[in-house]
């Protein structure tokens, strides 16, 4: 278990009222958010389900669906305004135990559907590598 005293807002706070408009000024990584990281992993003992090789900005989310024997990673470009794609997405997914990735597709309302590159199953994981993240990129891996 890990204890985090507070998450550090990175500047400026809103005016406390009963409604504000909360835009895309409020999506940024709290001020601690190396102290987080750390904590979460020390207390995963390093057995996280998803990392990926890329820019903080590039946010991902893991889902599973066991019943139909499928992984989907979600990846979101938070600084997709300034940043056009983010490319060759290194990423690493555990399995179930006992499961071997048999493909993995990307699907994104950017492109086409396709195919990621260097997909490499190893015993209760995957690696791969998407090609590019403009604003929003799905993987699916089916094992």
């Amino acid at each position: 278990m890990v204890y985090f005293p507070s998450v550090q807002f990175d500047g400026p706070l809103p005016e406390p009222e009963p409604y504000f408009k909360i835009s895309d000024r409020y999506w940024k990584l709290p001020k601690n958010y190396r102290e987080l990281t750390e904590g979460v992993r020390w207390a995963a003992k390093e057995d996280i389900p998803v990392t990926i090789d890329g820019p903080l900005y590039l946010v991902a989310n893991l889902a599973e669906q066991r019943d139909k024997r499928r992984i989907m990673v979600h990846l979101v470009n938070y600084n997709s305004k300034n940043v056009a794609a983010v490319v060759s997405v290194r990423v690493l997914c555990r399995l179930p135990q006992g499961a071997v990735a048999k493909d993995v597709k990307t699907y994104s309302p950017d492109v086409e559907p396709g195919q990621v590159l260097d997909m490499t199953p190893g015993p209760w994981e995957v690696s791969f590598t998407v090609p590019a993240v403009r604003t929003y990129t799905i993987a699916v891996v089916s094992y």
